[in-house]
């Protein structure tokens, strides 16, 4: 499992974009999404740099990751 702290999150299209973006990837990841804490969890197979490029190219900015 992953970890990652990302700004630029607001609303439920955000939740989407990074859901969705994560599952064009992985099919069978588990993305859950902290909004207020701008904290985003993910159990994928994929690489954390791989997910965290991911996040980045859809528009958000990953301050931290972590494997957990």
């Amino acid at each position: 499992m992953y970890q990652l702290q990302v700004s630029g999150m607001h609303c439920g299209h955000c939740i989407s974009a990074i859901t969705q973006g994560v599952a064009r990837l992985d099919p069978l990841a588990q993305v859950k999404i902290d909004l207020p804490n701008g904290q985003v969890r993910i159990q994928s197979q994929l690489p954390l740099q791989q997910l965290s490029t991911l996040i980045t190219d859809l528009g958000f900015e990953v301050i931290s990751q972590a494997e957990v």
